[in-house]
């Protein structure tokens, strides 16, 4: 009998230890949504009272989430350089354009040889170009003095998306089937 009096005693300190860690975080919970409650009220208040701070910063919060929903991902760029080759490949070649042409090909050329990498950055994206693979074992790859400095980062960016599309990409794309050699020679 006396060695089922000390189990018992243990099931007992176990569920009350563990009633306890549950009021515990009961409490922390009820503590923490009033006090979002109340700064919630207090903002509110703050944006109906005319308050141009608060505006401000509740103008800068929505700004930067639509921009970090409107954000392209690395599967919208190889869509988009997709559907330019296809719209480049329906114009002949007489009146294609020659820098839509060299630029599109310049990319998928890079992209098929795994030298462009995309970089999501939040509120906008970079697509950069590689001397190199990032897979390949070569010296000149791997040696630190071969490559592009740190300072001239920007030399390597191809296109950057902001706000749902590549900008310099559809630069490029703006006039693809207006041959301007063309109109010179007349």
């Amino acid at each position: 009998m006396t060695s089922k009096a000390p189990q018992v005693v243990e099931v007992v300190t176990k569920a009350s230890r563990l009633a306890r860690i549950g009021q515990y975080f009961k409490t922390k919970i009820s503590d923490a949504s009033l006090d979002y409650k109340l700064a919630t009220k207090e903002v509110y208040d703050d944006i109906t009272s005319g308050n141009i701070k608060a505006n401000v910063y509740l103008s800068a919060f929505l700004v930067t989430g639509l921009f970090y929903y409107a954000n392209p991902s690395k599967r919208d760029f190889d869509y988009e350089l997709m559907e330019n080759c296809h719209d480049l490949s329906l114009v002949s070649s007489p009146i294609r354009n020659r820098e839509s042409d060299s630029h599109i090909d310049s990319l998928r050329t890079a992209d098929r040889e795994g030298r462009l990498h995309y970089v999501n950055c939040g509120l906008f994206s970079l697509v950069w170009q590689s001397q190199n693979r990032s897979d390949l074992n070569l010296y000149e790859a791997q040696c630190t003095h071969t490559n592009v400095p740190w300072y001239k980062w920007h030399t390597q960016i191809v296109d950057y998306g902001f706000l749902g599309k590549f900008h310099v990409m559809s630069k490029h794309m703006k006039n693809y089937d207006v041959n301007e050699e063309e109109w010179q020679n007349e």
